[in-house]
């Protein structure tokens, strides 16, 4: 509608975020990993796609993100259109999955569905959320101390290396080397079940591609192209060749002595010493990538992965796949959907404009002291960054608060303490409290102090399969219990002793 599709630096797609603005396949990448593929029978895996190709049956929908909590604590889920479904979890195996009990809604009904099951699991380099309500917490390597692996990164143009620097400490282990573990004691061998991964490290840079020198010899406007994942063989794609050249020396010393040398762009042993290789880049070079730049010029020949094969602005098939989850539908014609916790939903008489209980709405961006709930153990960044709630002037004004003064923000759900920052930049009525805080959740108060929002989010359907953040209706009102700063509590560490 605006006439930037088709238009160089305008990305106009889908993949915007997801490559940082920069848009298109992988220029250079690593190769694959050459793991076994094991079918599943799993009843409630959420493999419900939004596909044209996917006939969505009773049985298909699966266990949502944000219905997991209820599924292990009410002992049912929430299966679409078909219903609930009952289901009887005993155990959370939560291994290689992050904070998950400090990063999911609901927080809450997550500690409540921790103490249900007879078993927890988790393992962790810290005393995180998780771990604390864990009844088993296995030590988790440092990435230093983990095997020789490739950094995720959603840059194009770009190959990270991590090497393996030390050798674990203590009995800690990856959550690979875990998994192995497991299954030798439930009596499998676990080299008949998965390689090492020494092995994957071999596979993805023996299979590592690069686009070679002349770029592209082909449209890649209207969709994914290139190796995003190849293959230890050779590459059959024209427009790319082998990234590194490995000698048989280079083999022996990684422990394959029996893998063939080859030829490639660059010396492995430099790119293991530079840690990172950037795809050069030139004015010209045919390696840029315009969304949709093939379809503008030939939509029959290019058609888009709609019911019409076009850009649609009434999408009927969108409509009718987002109604299949039950909870939540859509016009086929973009419009304004108010959402369940709302602007419109901080009122009890809309129309009269009457305000409810809960006049505020809660957002909860992301910190610069964490990310997500990462480093916020760290007293550096607890002093440079304190996680208080933003205000607005009038907000403050009318609940009688001052400057850095401690607040209680509670909904129906839950109740978080914060010492707040009046500021105009926050929108009147808004109030923000970013996302990581590690849950220090005081059961006899009824309050975490430990200021995670997730103890004010549900954990109900909103929409398809979208997790309830932003936004969360709440009140605030000043705190006169007890209370400290981050930086003046004490950090969540375990003590080994001598």
């Amino acid at each position: 509608m605006t006439g930037n599709v088709d238009k160089s630096g305008a990305m106009v797609s889908d993949m915007s975020g997801q490559m940082v603005c920069n848009g298109g396949s992988a220029l250079v990448a690593v190769g694959g990993e050459g793991r076994s593929e094991y079918a599943t029978t799993d009843p409630v895996a959420n493999t419900f796609a939004l596909s044209a190709a996917v006939v969505p049956n009773d049985g298909l929908f699966g266990v949502t993100s944000q219905q997991k909590w209820h599924a292990v604590y009410d002992g049912s889920y929430h299966n679409g259109k078909w219903g609930q479904r009952e289901i009887d979890i005993r155990c959370i195996w939560d291994i290689g999955r992050g904070n998950k009990l400090n990063s999911e809604p609901d927080t809450l009904l997550g500690i409540k569905a921790f103490r249900k099951v007879e078993f927890v699991v988790s393992c962790d380099c810290f005393l995180n959320t998780t771990a604390q309500y864990a009844d088993i917490v296995l030590p988790m390597v440092m990435q230093w101390e983990h095997p020789a692996n490739f950094s995720h990164t959603s840059n194009r143009e770009t190959l990270t290396y991590c090497a393996h620097v030390i050798a674990p400490l203590f009995e800690a282990r990856s959550d690979y080397e875990i998994n192995r573990a497991l299954a030798e004691r439930l009596g499998f061998d676990p080299d008949e079940l998965e390689i090492t991964e020494e092995e994957i490290f071999a596979n993805q840079i023996q299979g590592a591609t690069v686009i070679k020198e002349g770029g592209f010899t082909k449209k890649v406007g209207s969709g994914a192209v290139g190796p995003g994942g190849a293959t230890t063989e050779d590459m059959v794609d024209p427009d790319f060749e082998k990234l590194l050249t490995i000698t048989a020396e280079d083999w022996a010393e990684l422990g394959f002595p029996d893998r063939e040398p080859q030829e490639g762009r660059i010396p492995l042993r430099q790119f293991l010493k530079d840690g990172i290789y950037q795809v050069p880049r030139t004015e010209g070079d045919n390696c840029g990538y315009i969304a949709l730049e093939a379809f503008v010029e030939d939509p029959v020949a290019n058609p888009l992965n709609t019911e019409s094969g076009k850009l649609e602005i009434y999408c009927r098939q969108l409509a009718e796949v987002v109604d299949i989850y039950g909870s939540y539908s859509i016009s086929p014609i973009p419009k304004y959907e108010p959402p369940q916790e709302g602007y419109e939903a901080t009122f009890s008489d809309f129309e009269n404009r009457v305000k409810g209980p809960y006049p505020l709405q809660l957002e909860s961006p992301h910190s610069l002291g964490h990310h997500s709930s990462q480093l916020d153990n760290c007293r550096w960044m607890q002093e440079a960054h304190a996680n208080v709630a933003y205000v607005n002037p009038l907000d403050a004004q009318e609940r009688g608060l001052s400057q850095h003064d401690p607040v209680k923000i509670y909904n129906g759900r839950g109740a978080l303490v914060r010492a707040i920052k009046i500021t105009p930049r926050v929108v009147p009525g808004v109030v923000l409290v970013a996302d990581g805080g590690w849950t220090d959740y005081d059961e006899e108060l009824e309050v975490d102090f430990g200021g995670n929002p997730g103890v004010l989010t549900s954990s109900d359907p909103c929409g398809c399969d979208i997790q309830p953040w932003n936004t969360i209706n709440v009140e605030m009102e000043k705190w006169d219990g007890p209370f400290d700063h981050d930086i003046d509590r004490p950090l969540r560490v375990i003590e080994l002793g001598d």
